[in-house]
């Protein structure tokens, strides 16, 4: 499984959240830094993060990548017929 799909599902739901959070608090509760509303900002900006990630994500999935490079590490397939003293 491709690493950016639950990465991107987290910063969605926790973009969410905070956006969520952000339209509906209450103005008085400090949320409001110099005039701009903190928590909807960044619920929006990591809700677009997440958006791209997870659009990376599926467009490497569409075109058949694989998650790891060809040229990746691996454990060799001769360590289980190595022969036995």
């Amino acid at each position: 499984m491709d690493l950016r799909f639950p990465v991107a599902l987290m910063f969605l739901l926790l973009g969410g959240i905070l956006t969520f959070y952000g339209l509906l608090a209450p103005r008085d509760v400090g949320q409001v830094d110099l005039g701009l509303h903190v928590n909807l900002i960044w619920g929006l900006v990591m809700s677009l993060f997440g958006a791209i990630l997870g659009s990376m994500a599926w467009r490497s999935r569409a075109k058949g990548r694989p998650s790891l490079p060809a040229n990746s590490e691996r454990i060799p397939e001769t360590l289980d017929s190595a022969p036995r003293p």
